[in-house]
């Protein structure tokens, strides 16, 4: 049987963050861990495993999902990023992400979107 692909969601705000990780793994069937900074995810990265894709918001405080985006992607070139954003247009068109998705999210839309990518 093979490994169940691994997700990280990062999100400021606790209960977006904590509905994600629940489709993903509930429905998706993935495995996912939640961070509610980017600091926190790149300690999950850097001390515990190496996900599969990390999802995360945009507008955060400290660390904005750009700058998470642009670490992750220099120490792991190949690792896909999706970023989450109730505001689009903020995201530059030479970003970093591999995928940028509109919050609100359709379920379904997010799911396909991710089995895309891993």
């Amino acid at each position: 049987m093979s490994e169940k692909r691994k997700i990280i969601v990062v999100d400021d705000n606790i209960d977006l963050g904590k509905i994600t990780k629940e489709i993903l793994s509930r429905i998706g069937g993935y495995f996912v861990i939640y961070c509610d900074s980017a600091a926190s995810a790149l300690s999950k990265i850097q001390y515990e495993f190496i996900p599969n894709l990390v999802i995360t918001d945009l507008q955060m405080p400290i660390m904005n999902g750009l700058e998470l985006t642009a670490i992750l992607k220099e120490k792991i070139p190949d690792l896909p990023v999706i970023i989450l954003t109730g505001r689009p247009g903020l995201v530059p068109k030479d970003s970093p992400a591999d995928l940028v998705i509109e919050k609100p999210y359709l379920v379904e839309q997010l799911l396909e979107k991710v089995k895309k990518l891993i």
